[in-house]
């Protein structure tokens, strides 16, 4: 971490958010927690990739940090549609909305 330009206790920082990532990712439910969950692997791979490149390392470091992000790209564009926020979206607004015809009557 000292090469790439972070002090020290940024390691503890991001094992800790790797940890709780790693836990909402394979918790039941909480598909909103999942998406931010993601979306701090994303970005802590690409930011890893691109301190690779800034600092000169060996191309490798760089191809295997952006595998890691594309891993989880693919991981969540191809989760089951019933963990997906549409899905809970949907399921959501139909349950407390009410159709027009339960409060103006059926017109018929």
């Amino acid at each position: 971490m000292l090469h790439l330009g972070y002090p020290l206790y940024f390691v503890t920082i991001i094992g800790l958010w790797k940890v709780l990532g790693s836990i909402a990712l394979v918790a039941p439910r909480l598909p909103r927690l999942k998406e931010w969950a993601y979306a701090g692997i994303f970005f802590n791979m690409t930011g890893a990739a691109a301190s690779h490149w800034v600092r000169g390392d060996a191309a490798w470091h760089v191809i295997v940090t952006l595998a890691f992000a594309a891993l989880a790209v693919a991981s969540w564009a191809l989760r089951p549609p019933s963990r997906t926020l549409g899905k809970v979206a949907d399921e959501m607004r139909s349950a407390v909305s009410l159709a027009p015809e339960t409060l103006l009557g059926d017109p018929a």
